[in-house]
């Protein structure tokens, strides 16, 4: 059965895991919701981990020979080969590597034994006994694997999406009181949704470095000692590393991975620091085309076509609408990367950290789509963006010349929703012709929906217009469109309102809410929140009669993204993705020409220069 870690593996695990001086991910501990009556160390009912020496997958089946190369095995302990020479596992594992490893046991003759580096494990730093908090180990070979098969790790916090098929594989028991197999086994469990995980542990999963995959009524799971090895999604990217949980497949006990993409960016520091021959993505030596970087197998520049094998660098009838891409990259562009996704969530182009290492250049992407929202979302496994610290870097991107969306400044990712409206070209946004207007609220909500109520008041008679209040039944992290009746020449007031007081961003997901009006095809926002408040936020905004002559923003009106202008002699250069951010205290640059001349968008002088 699963049992609590013994005082003994405890003080195992306290005398031998190499933790370094780094606590800086600590905070990520802590729990969102503490209950008065919850302990420090769980109980055997709540969790328990999975002990080395009780490996087992249950409810599934042999797995085919060599169909998992990447797979390795310690002493009781499963991982991932992630580097030539380098393996990823769990850091309760440790005392389980010390000693030989075998690489793709389940391939016959073909497998590859090596002895490992008990002085080179290194598990994270902010790993937590009684949590199970950041539960990862990077293990070293100290030979290299002749003709490795790397598995890919997976970078997207939102992948997999609750009830994706994911496959965990490990060797030992077949029931919880049965026996040990002689293959390796595979079993595929669903993704469970983090708040319906989270209740059934009593509150202990942490939703940024915590996965929860099982099946509805138990059956199948894995469990002690499968501890390390890789759960993978359906693209054979590894999701998430065997951690603990309740029992062996029990109803509503839910296994529970440590979550991959939690940790990305420490992982390629590991494989930098504890790899043989490193890659050239560790010292920005690539070149022009970059050598693909770790732990993904083949990074590439930005590529578009997603999974569909749709050519989107090329407009056709349904996909009419041109967007533009524009992404300056700071003086580290190894940290960076991008994805662009549909209202499904199929990828349409995207640029992987790792993939681009010119300092400071700018990379030009130009797709086709159709009519829709979409999602662009912009990671920094460094956790500190693209500008200011280290670079002026930013993103814009318009669709038809119109900008949509820009950025730069945000710590370890930055998510940006547009949504693409088709106009009638005989009367374009801003023609003054006769003006179709429709109004629409766009939420998102963090991992918290169930915390969350908006509305909007008519500010003359505090009329509701429209309401979602708590419990309202949206998705964890959910994106929605709803259409609101405003009227033109009234001014009204968007109420947000969050139960726990932590608003909708950004520890808990990035949620945000635009109101916003459509003319032809063309948008204006009308007031926005980006979720970083407290209990209540209200917001007030006007509805303006008219919009016939509006002077629409166009390319030749956008912000530079190259450019910089002086601040000051403390603050130095800067660029127009920082003074957007700091206008309450900067406004006073847009009086100087090259200020106005170079951000004409922020400062708002459009109209002197075009």
């Amino acid at each position: 059965m699963k049992l609590l870690l013994s005082l003994f593996l405890t003080a195992l695990v306290a005398t031998q895991v190499v933790v370094s001086s780094d606590d800086s991910l600590n905070q990520l501990v802590k729990k969102k919701k503490p209950k008065p009556q919850e302990q420090t160390e769980r109980t055997q009912q709540q969790s328990m981990l999975h002990l080395p020496a009780e490996s087992r997958i249950v409810g599934g089946s042999n797995a085919a020979p060599n169909a998992y190369p990447f797979f390795v095995s310690g002493n009781g302990c499963g991982g991932s080969l992630i580097w030539e020479d380098l393996v990823l596992t769990a850091a309760h594992c440790v005392g389980a590597w010390d000693g030989n490893a075998v690489v793709s046991p389940n391939s016959g003759s073909a497998q590859q034994t090596r002895s490992t580096n008990s002085q080179l494990q290194r598990a994270h730093p902010s790993y937590s006994s009684s949590s199970e908090a950041f539960d990862f180990m990077v293990v070293k070979l100290n030979n290299p694997v002749t003709n490795p098969v790397l598995i890919p790790l997976n970078q997207e916090f939102d992948n997999p999406a609750t009830n994706a098929d994911l496959t965990v594989i490990g060797y030992g028991l077949l029931s919880e009181d049965g026996g040990t197999p002689n293959k390796l086994q595979e079993v595929t469990v669903k993704k469970v949704a983090f708040n319906t995980c989270n209740q059934q542990y009593g509150g202990d999963i942490i939703d940024s470095i915590m996965i929860c995959a099982g099946v509805s009524g138990g059956g199948k799971d894995s469990c002690q000692g499968d501890s390390g090895g890789p759960i993978f999604n359906e693209a054979g990217e590894q999701v998430g590393v065997v951690s603990w949980g309740a029992g062996c497949a029990r109803p509503n006990s839910p296994g529970v991975y440590s979550r991959v993409s939690g940790v990305y960016g420490w992982i390629n520091d590991r494989i930098c620091e504890l790899a043989d021959n490193k890659p050239c993505t560790c010292d920005n030596s690539c070149g022009t085309a970059p050598t693909p970087g770790p732990p993904a197998q083949s990074p590439t520049p930005p590529s578009s076509g997603g999974g569909s094998g749709t050519d989107y660098s090329q407009p056709s009838t349904d996909r009419p609408n041109e967007v533009v891409i524009r992404v300056k990259h700071d003086n580290y562009p190894t940290e960076t990367g991008w994805t662009l996704k549909d209202d499904l969530g199929a990828l349409i182009v995207s640029q992987g950290e790792g993939t681009f290492n010119n300092r400071g250049g700018t990379v030009l992407q130009t797709v086709y789509l159709s009519d829709g929202p979409f999602t662009f979302r912009m990671t920094d496994f460094y956790g500190d963006g693209i500008c200011c610290s280290y670079g002026s870097g930013a993103y814009e991107i318009t669709v038809n010349g119109i900008m949509k969306a820009t950025g730069g400044q945000f710590n370890r990712a930055e998510k940006k929703i547009f949504i693409i409206e088709s106009f009638d070209e005989e009367t374009p946004p801003g023609s003054g012709g006769s003006a179709t207007r429709e109004f629409f609220v766009f939420m998102t909500y963090d991992n918290y929906p169930e915390e969350t109520r908006w509305l909007i008041t008519r500010k003359s008679d505090n009329a509701v217009i429209i309401e979602f209040g708590y419990n309202s039944g949206a998705a964890d992290g959910g994106a929605y469109i709803e259409p609101v009746d405003l009227d033109p020449g009234e001014t009204y007031v968007l109420r947000l309102r969050d139960s726990f007081g932590d608003g909708f961003c950004c520890a808990y997901g990035e949620g945000s809410i635009t109101v916003y009006e459509v003319v032809n095809g063309q948008e204006y926002e009308l007031t926005s929140s980006d979720g970083t408040f407290g209990r209540r936020q209200n917001l007030q905004f006007s509805v303006p009669t008219t919009r016939g002559a509006v002077k629409t923003r166009t390319t030749e009106c956008s912000d530079s993204i190259d450019e910089d202008f002086h601040v000051d002699n403390k603050t130095g250069s800067r660029g127009c993705a920082w003074l957007s951010s700091n206008m309450n205290r900067f406004d006073y640059l847009c009086e100087f020409v090259d200020t106005a001349s170079i951000c004409p968008s922020t400062c708002g002088t459009c109209d002197l220069f075009t």
